[in-house]
């Protein structure tokens, strides 16, 4: 094997150790409590060269963002001519995720605390999306921060639900958020119920328990 293949081999081991462990002791701690020289201690390496990957604690967030998206590509039907339908199916089985795991909600609840993790969450996730949504007319606001008000809303929803004890449903969070999204996007009332409802069915067939978290089984 070539020395730089190598090189880049043990690069690419370094860097996944390095995610493993700092997202356990995310999940474990929160990622607020946990230091850079706490990631380092579990990696067994000096807080530089674990700084040297992962400069920031935001690049931790895109780095599951990115995990999460390819995730979702590999497990869920991509619809190019029904767009919203794909996004909504995505958000029905990464709330569900997030309501049937403690551990998960959790974590996003304080990563969300935080506002330079809320950017780098919303914005790798916003991206994605507005790539989904790349053709989709829209008036008066930006696509991006159309979408943001929609990310951020149904987290905050799922925390408010979380604090009072209720027990929401992942039909329930996406309906809250979905259909306000759509009518920004200039779809009307009964048009938006539509696309939720074939959402709602298809995820209800194929998806309800499917699983995409990459973050805390390491």
């Amino acid at each position: 094997t070539p020395p730089n293949t190598l090189s880049a081999t043990r690069n690419i081991a370094t860097r996944n150790l390095i995610y493993e462990k700092a997202m356990a002791l995310f999940f474990e701690k929160g990622c607020n409590d946990t230091s850079y020289a706490d990631i380092a201690a579990a990696c067994g390496l000096t807080r530089s060269v674990v700084q040297y990957y992962f400069p920031k604690k935001e690049a931790f967030v895109q780095d599951l963002a990115t995990r999460y998206l390819d995730a979702i590509v590999a497990n869920i039907e991509v619809d190019a001519e029904a767009p919203l339908k794909t996004l909504c199916v995505t958000g029905l089985v990464h709330y569900g995720e997030l309501l049937r795991d403690a551990a998960l909600r959790r974590f996003y609840i304080d990563l969300l605390s935080t506002p330079s993790l809320v950017f780098a969450t919303v914005n790798h996730q916003g991206k994605w999306a507005a790539g989904l949504l790349a053709d989709q007319p829209v008036t008066g606001v930006s696509l991006e921060d159309q979408l943001a008000v929609h990310i951020l809303g149904s987290y905050d929803l799922i925390a408010k639900g979380w604090a009072e004890g209720r027990n929401l449903t992942a039909e329930y969070v996406e309906r809250a958020c979905f259909v306000p999204f759509c009518l920004a996007l200039g779809y009307d009332l009964e048009s938006a119920e539509a696309i939720l409802k074939d959402a709602l069915q298809e995820y209800e067939e194929r998806y309800r328990e499917t699983t995409l978290s990459v973050s805390h089984d390491a």
